[in-house]
């Protein structure tokens, strides 16, 4: 199954200057893609967008439940916490 729905995209300016703005697609992910999980999202499902993520040049994927969980994946597998050095917290309401 392959992925190439439309998405929201948060880039840094160093991103997106590599990637030139010229058009409206992108030949690698930025560096974290953040999925939230919605009740139809299947486990089979999240493990192939991840893996597209990180394959694609994202370097972590950050899977969000709806109670607010977080996990954090890498190529090595599923983490611990961000690599990225910045505490991570998501307030539901």
């Amino acid at each position: 199954m392959a992925y190439g729905s439309r998405m929201s995209l948060w880039g840094s300016k160093a991103f997106f200057q590599r990637q030139s703005l010229v058009r409206d697609s992108f030949d690698k992910a930025p560096d974290i893609c953040v999925e939230i999980i919605s009740s139809g999202n299947s486990d089979a499902e999240m493990r192939q967008k991840t893996a597209l993520y990180l394959r694609q040049g994202a370097r972590e994927a950050w899977l969000v439940d709806l109670e607010g969980n977080c996990r954090f994946f890498t190529e090595d597998g599923e983490q611990g916490k961000t690599g990225f050095g910045a505490p991570v917290s998501v307030g539901v309401h």
